[in-house]
């Protein structure tokens, strides 16, 4: 049923093509971010499917499960039960050996769930684990985008910095903007302790 129902009760509801928390169903004009609508099915999923979704809605490269493991420190069997949740929810689908969202407003309604010091944590540990890794051009940008989003702007800036250049060097200059900057800033940047 495209509907949610939480104890019975009707929560969401489409209206003109956008999702609606009921309680607004008269001012579709308020509500109806197709994120806010999803966000409320949430509510029926087990706390580490929620981790493990939240942990994937702030990543745009692919973690390998020993990753996610580690970056949400729960076992092998609770991550695979994890997925099979969100699988069975309709957030991920299975695709061979990967698993991606549904639709962007998964990833999206998933991202809004947490909080700024949550978000902060989690971007930390993905950037750590990405860190701790053998270093590759395709996850140099990632690594340090996370690592500044987590806090650690210096380290960021050293893997922003190296992807500026390398988009720089495929004359991508739109593209490297925005990493050279924050990687400029970032070496500039105290380290809070």
């Amino acid at each position: 049923d495209a509907r949610q129902r939480f104890h019975g009760v009707e929560i969401v509801r489409l209206v003109d093509g956008e999702w609606v928390l009921v309680g607004d169903v008269q001012d579709a004009t308020k509500v109806g971010r197709l994120s806010r609508g999803l966000a409320i099915g949430f509510v029926g999923l087990p706390p580490t499917a929620v981790r493990v979704g939240q942990a994937l809605s702030l990543t745009r490269t692919e973690l390998a499960l020993d990753e996610l493991t580690v970056v949400l420190e729960v076992s092998f069997d609770e991550l695979l039960q994890a997925l099979r949740d969100l699988e069975r929810h309709g957030v991920l689908f299975r695709s061979g050996e990967h698993y991606r969202f549904r639709h962007d407003g998964w990833r999206e309604a998933l991202a809004e769930t947490l909080s700024s010091e949550q978000r902060r944590e989690l971007h930390l540990r993905i950037g750590r684990l990405l860190a701790s890794a053998e270093a590759t051009a395709a996850r140099e940008a990632e690594t340090g985008w996370h690592l500044f989003h987590g806090g650690e702007t210096r380290q960021a800036a050293v893997f922003l910095r190296a992807a500026g250049r390398r988009v720089w060097e495929a004359q991508s200059f739109a593209e490297c903007i925005p990493v050279l900057t924050a990687g400029g800033r970032g070496s500039t940047a105290r380290e809070d302790s």
